[in-house]
């Protein structure tokens, strides 16, 4: 692939085996991992600027809802977060969302769809934002932008 996308991935080692990082590469990622710790992703988020962050919901001194509400809305640096968790429930999923998350798994996850799911997700944003960018003749009007 030649375009590659930087991903922070805050699990523990033992969570995202040699094998899953091996399988985000083969999608095009560039993966750097950082310990389960929210206010270290919060700090290697400002560092690495990644265009993803895959971060656990319940980690130490600052969960996901924590450390995507430390971000201001209009920042256009702003990476997707991709939160897991092995706890299942609809309130917390769509707090999650609400909080900022563009997606949300649950634990044990298939690694390939993961990356195809969050190709997609990085592929929409890019297309939205090249159709914002294109002009369009409106007739009789001239030309705006959407």
């Amino acid at each position: 692939m030649g375009t590659h996308f930087k991903l922070l991935i805050a699990e523990d080692c033992e969570e995202l085996t040699r094998d899953a990082v091996s399988t985000f590469e083969k999608f095009g990622f560039d993966c750097k991992f950082i310990q389960k710790d929210g206010l270290a992703v919060l700090e290697s988020t400002q560092k690495f600027h990644p265009d993803v962050v895959i971060m656990d919901l319940f980690m130490p001194r600052l969960d996901a809802i924590g450390v995507m509400k430390s971000f201001a809305e209009d920042d256009k640096s702003l990476p997707l977060f991709v939160v897991v968790s092995n706890f299942n429930s609809p309130a917390l999923e769509k707090e999650v969302l609400s909080a900022g998350a563009s997606y949300f798994a649950l634990k044990p996850f298939d690694v390939k769809n993961l990356a195809e799911r969050i190709l997609e997700m990085i592929t929409n944003i890019h297309h939205i934002e090249r159709e914002k960018a294109v002009p369009i003749l409106d007739k009789g009007l001239g030309i705006e932008f959407k």
